[in-house]
């Protein structure tokens, strides 16, 4: 990254009518931040402090420069379910094909499954995607939520359970794969993206997608630029 700083009243001015242009924006990454901000500001006394909260850091991207990655899933927990038990379950909600190479998600509803260095592909059954068919969006990391890490694996919180890591699509099925082999007892589910209209729609209803179901890309380097306390 680079940074140009604009002090030329002139230029500055430009600018900010640019930015009144911008009719409509999303929080596509930061919220964790933005609530700290909120917080910081409501409970600081700024001048004592000799801080200024009421403003905040923010990057806009437009919509066309977005890439929207798929966000996987580590699970450890094949000490507490066999993979033959795993697979019977797994197998009452989904088709299940063995691959013979590493395999990506081809399709929205499709996943991947890296079980015992053999690679599946897994695709939701109608019976259980016709439970969401009321929802406006469906999104696999829903019901592999509902579904994979809730009803089978009992998994009761996927935001604070540490048997679960998540893995950035970016990462390639390489970084899949080595963050699997890291435990004996890791299974890896592999998703595909959420669409950029995907996530649009539940923002305009009012909706926030589930914990790391999207890595977009471009994105910030932390501590690019610092406040220092």
């Amino acid at each position: 990254h680079r940074i140009w700083k604009v002090e030329d009243g002139g230029e500055i001015e430009k600018i900010r009518l640019e930015f009144e242009k911008i009719k409509q924006m999303y929080v596509a990454d930061g919220h964790h931040r933005c609530s700290t901000s909120a917080l910081l500001h409501k409970s600081h006394n700024t001048n004592q402090l000799q801080l200024d909260f009421s403003h905040l850091l923010c990057a806009f991207m437009s919509f066309d420069q977005l890439v929207i990655h798929d966000y996987n899933r580590v699970v450890n927990v094949l000490d507490d379910i066999s993979p033959l038990t795993l697979m019977s379950e797994i197998s009452r909600y989904c088709h299940v094909k063995r691959m013979i190479k590493p395999y990506s998600p081809k399709k929205k509803h499709e996943k991947s499954m890296f079980l015992d260095r053999e690679w599946f592909r897994l695709r939701w059954k109608k019976g259980v995607l016709d439970k969401y068919k009321k929802s406006e969006v469906i999104l696999d990391a829903t019901v592999l939520t509902d579904v994979i890490l809730k009803r089978i694996l009992k998994i009761k919180d996927v935001r604070s359970d540490r048997r679960i890591k998540y893995i950035s699509g970016i990462e390639g099925s390489e970084g899949f794969v080595e963050a699997c082999l890291k435990k004996r007892t890791n299974v890896g589910f592999g998703l595909y993206p959420v669409a950029k209209e995907e996530f649009k729609t539940l923002s305009d209803i009012g909706e926030m997608l589930p914990p790391k179901s999207t890595w977009f890309e471009p994105r910030m380097k932390n501590g690019l630029i610092a406040q220092e306390f």
